[in-house]
């Protein structure tokens, strides 16, 4: 309910109607770009970072999210304030205060994500994959350990009162019980629908995306042009050479984990239950540029 309360403050204000009701998708978005833009910054370079934000402020997807009055884009900014926190906590601190501090402000966010939109259920599973690879290849987190269970602690605290009415109110989840089949079909044994689903969200980036016109232009992928298409599979090859260093791996853990909430529902692929990747799907043809470029200049130099 996070986007409704902020939504009904601004209608109080500004008005009932599509000013007041748009305006909080628009002021999330603007902010989501900010947010993304210091994530970027801090793992690589100012200059991917300005690419990344370019990139954001443009496109298609998060230009319609950040306008049509939706809750989903306030799940983007939640999402990269707890992975900017995370990734400043893991850096060397100058006192022991602040680096605490870091931990528990990527706790509250995590927290405040659950009240976002429902894809941002995916994310405990995508925190869990993402601390096991940081315990297993960066050395510094494990001396961490105790700050990730308070981290995920403040975050147990935050949502669990959404958590606790769901349970008493299962009425709620009927939105659920209706896209749930895929998953259905798989605990049962068949993994078709799904592995249909993971097909379809794969061919999203480059080939056809979302088919419904309430969501975008009907079978736009998000790169819609060869050149964008071609740097954000650049982007995607980088990561995964460098996966062992945490600020690709993170990256393509992200990616892979935003897909989840659409890879297990119906209709195939979806923009808004994607909306995860919005953090990350940018710094990838960003990360293209930046590389090409420091490659000519070596050349060059």
């Amino acid at each position: 309910p996070l986007y409704q309360y902020i939504q009904a403050g601004s209608v109080a204000v500004l008005g009932d109607h599509w000013l007041g009701i748009r305006y909080p998708s628009a002021a999330l978005g603007l902010l989501g770009l900010a947010v993304t833009y210091v994530l970027v910054r801090r793992l690589f370079s100012v200059s991917t970072a300005l690419l990344s934000a370019t990139w954001l402020a443009i496109s298609f997807w998060s230009v319609f999210y950040s306008r049509v009055g939706l809750r989903a884009i306030s799940l983007t900014v939640t999402a990269a304030l707890f992975a900017y926190y995370l990734f400043r906590a893991l850096e060397p601190r100058s006192t022991q205060e602040r680096g605490v501090a870091c931990w528990l402000w990527a706790g509250l966010y995590l927290g405040l994500s659950a009240y976002t939109y429902m894809a941002a259920r995916i994310l405990p599973i995508i925190v869990i994959v993402l601390l096991g690879y940081l315990l297993l290849f960066h050395a510094p987190a494990r001396r961490c350990w105790w700050r990730m269970i308070a981290m995920l602690g403040v975050a147990a605290s935050v949502g669990a009162p959404l958590v606790v009415w769901l349970l008493a109110n299962p009425g709620a989840e009927h939105r659920i019980s209706e896209i749930q089949e895929p998953m259905i079909r798989l605990l049962s044994g068949d993994p078709g629908p799904v592995w249909n689903n993971l097909l379809a969200n794969l061919k999203m980036f480059t080939i056809a995306g979302d088919p419904w016109p309430r969501q975008n232009v009907p079978g736009r992928p998000i790169f819609a042009d060869p050149l964008s298409a071609a740097l954000f599979y650049i982007g995607l090859v980088v990561a995964l050479r460098y996966w062992r260093q945490p600020r690709y791996g993170f990256l393509v853990i992200w990616l892979l984990g935003s897909l989840g909430p659409s890879v297990a529902t119906t209709d195939p692929p979806s923009s808004i239950r994607g909306v995860l990747g919005l953090v990350t799907v940018f710094t990838l043809p960003s990360l293209a540029i930046t590389e090409m470029g420091k490659a000519i200049s070596q050349r060059l130099a």
